[in-house]
């Protein structure tokens, strides 16, 4: 009857091991167990659990900073998606003082394309914008402007752009607004793989 018990006992604290997440609590209970065979026994089962397995589940599902809105094109009924991200600092500009860029991804009518809006002016037409990757080579390469002349419009092969992105930390972005001194700016990447996927759905990508 005492074995039974303590079968019983000891399942009813592995359903409760289970449960629980945090590994240092439930090496808190092993220890309260009085009997050395539940003990050690309990011991064995925590050291086999994987460690900040809550922590690691938060990490995949996390956006970061980034934040998102859905709307319904007018023009094909489908999903425009709008990623967006602000800068982490501050660029200090001509006649505006302080502002802070917004990177953007966006899904509109089935076409991906990625954009800096600086929230000044910039230019006409297309403009030099330097970025870097986390600690990868800076690249100098030319964006076009938009038509209200205060983003910068990624180029090229922007979706592969964006999956660089995807796996990157940060990055960092300099352009020279005409007739200004260049703005230096950095954008914090992380969680922008789980805040991306309904544009990726949206775009077939």
């Amino acid at each position: 009857m005492k074995k039974t018990l303590s079968f019983i006992v000891f399942s009813s604290f592995f359903g409760l091991v289970h449960a629980e997440t945090n590994i240092s609590d439930q090496i808190g209970q092993c220890q309260k167990l009085t009997s050395d065979t539940d003990r050690l026994a309990c011991f064995d089962k925590v050291s086999k659990l994987k460690p900040d397995a809550k922590t690691e589940s938060a990490e995949s599902l996390s956006v970061g900073k980034w934040d998102s809105r859905t709307e319904k094109s007018p023009i094909d009924d489908s999903n425009n998606v709008y990623v967006f991200l602000p800068a982490e600092n501050e660029v200090q500009v001509q006649f505006k003082g302080a502002i802070v860029p917004t990177l953007y991804a966006t899904c509109r009518e089935k076409k991906t394309e990625l954009f800096i809006d600086w929230n000044t002016f910039i230019g006409v037409d297309r403009v030099r914008v330097l970025t870097r990757i986390d600690a990868q080579k800076a690249v100098n390469s030319t964006w076009l402007i938009s038509s209200d002349n205060k983003a910068t419009f990624h180029s090229g092969q922007t979706v592969s752009f964006i999956k660089q992105l995807m796996k990157s930390k940060k990055m960092f972005v300099q352009v020279t607004p005409y007739g200004d001194s260049p703005a230096q700016t950095t954008f914090d990447l992380s969680g922008l793989s789980n805040a991306i996927k309904p544009l990726r759905e949206s775009c077939n990508w």
